[in-house]
Formats: C-alpha cells, structure tokens, sequence
C-alpha cells in the first residue's frame, strides 16, 4: 500500500525513502491516532486514516485528518465514504474542527473533502498545498 505513486503527493515527511514500513507505522502512530480502512467484512487493509487531535486555547478541539488508499482502490469512492463517515463521528465530539491539507496536485483528494462539507483554509498559505477546515459547532 505504501508505494511511491500513493505516498507521493503527501508531505516529505510522510514519504517512506529508506525506513521501513514497521518504522514509519511507528513514526505515524507516535504522532496521530492510525486507523486500519477495510472493505466491511474483510479483513485486508485498503487504506490507512491518520487523526491527530488537539485541544486549542479556546477549548475547541481540533482534528487534523489524513488519509491514503492503495492504488487500485483509488477511484472507487472509499475516500468520500471514509471521510464522511469521519464527519459524522465528529458531530458527537462538537464543537470540534477539523483541518486536512491537500497537495495541489491532488485534485481528486480536495473534491473528497469538499464533498463532505470542508471548505478552503486560506489562513496559513502553502503555494505546494490548499488547506481545508471543517467547523462542527
């Protein structure tokens, strides 16, 4: 799942290079929440879901979301699924917000969140990545 074609347009950071797939499943665990996606009865992963929440000064949680699907699942519609039924688990945590960034070569990835109500962050420009939030109040 892994491959440079689905890590490719997420942050460096988040790139694979020389780690192992166990190191960088530590390093992501380290710093957010990581979620297994599967087809409904099966057990095989088709994605993984990265969540980091955070408690703001102004006592409003903040969720930022991150997402990948192995490549022969792209397309199929699991990334709007996962990221409205990631909305809708929100609504029991309000006032909750939640932030994703994009890379601005990642059309289709933008169109997911907007589909699921997330609009454009302009608040902390990036010329390599469009920023979305979500405020559930």
């Amino acid at each position: 799942m892994l491959t440079e074609p689905v890590l490719r347009n997420l942050p460096p950071t988040l790139h694979l290079g020389d780690c192992s797939i166990s190191n960088w499943m530590s390093e992501r665990a380290a710093e957010s929440d990581v979620y297994l996606v599967c087809r409904t009865g099966q057990d095989t992963p088709i994605g993984l879901l990265l969540l980091a929440v955070l408690d703001e000064a102004n006592d409003r949680r903040t969720a930022h979301i991150g997402y990948l699907f192995a490549q022969d699942q792209w397309g199929r519609g699991y990334a709007t699924e996962l990221i409205k039924g990631l909305v809708a688990a929100a609504q029991s945590h309000i006032p909750i917000t939640l932030r994703a960034g994009v890379d601005i070569s990642n059309p289709s990835s933008a169109s997911v969140l907007r589909k699921a109500g997330f609009s454009t962050d302009s608040s902390q420009p990036d010329p390599q990545m469009e920023k979305f939030r979500l405020d559930l109040i």
